[in-house]
């Protein structure tokens, strides 16, 4: 038996009775038996597109890469995101990314998720591009364009 100075009150969203104390009777407005029925009755519990905060599933880094909320890829990690780029060059390929390929970006501007500016390559071959003087140092341009060993040729009918 509880102590006398309590009492036993319906929770507001599941109607299930719970017990509160004096003081929780006093200072509180409304009456929940779990966060679950709290966030559902206040709305909370909205994740998503249905979310009032939803920003089209698009979130830039502090350090430069767009993240793109596509949880049913096969690429996206725990939450649901994947790297715009990497998507992009999976989209052009027609098939997930392997782990070993990295996705580079040509003019060196990683919210540039062009086609035209991206390319595959392997970690080694990365390496090589951006050492020893940091980013694009590497490229040796020739003729207004960029020659890198593995550069994978792209259908240009594809549409993105």
């Amino acid at each position: 038996m509880r102590n006398k100075e309590g009492k036993y009150i319906l929770c507001q969203c599941c109607k299930k009775r719970i017990y509160r104390k004096p003081y929780n009777l006093k200072h509180q407005k409304y009456f929940f038996c779990s966060r679950k029925c709290k966030y559902a009755k206040a709305g909370l519990w909205l994740t998503g597109e249905k979310h009032p905060s939803w920003k089209g599933g698009k979130t830039k880094t502090t350090d430069g890469y767009i993240w793109i909320y596509n949880p049913s890829h096969p690429n996206s990690n725990k939450q649901g995101y994947i790297l715009e780029h990497r998507f992009v060059m999976s989209k052009a390929l027609r098939r997930p990314l392997k782990r070993s390929e990295l996705v580079h970006h040509l003019n060196g501007i990683r919210i540039d998720n062009r086609i035209k500016n991206l390319f595959i390559t392997d970690e080694s071959n990365h390496c090589k591009i951006h050492l020893p003087h940091g980013p694009n140092r590497g490229l040796r341009k020739f003729n207004n364009s960029y020659k890198i060993n593995k550069l994978i040729a792209i259908n240009p009918s594809v549409s993105y």
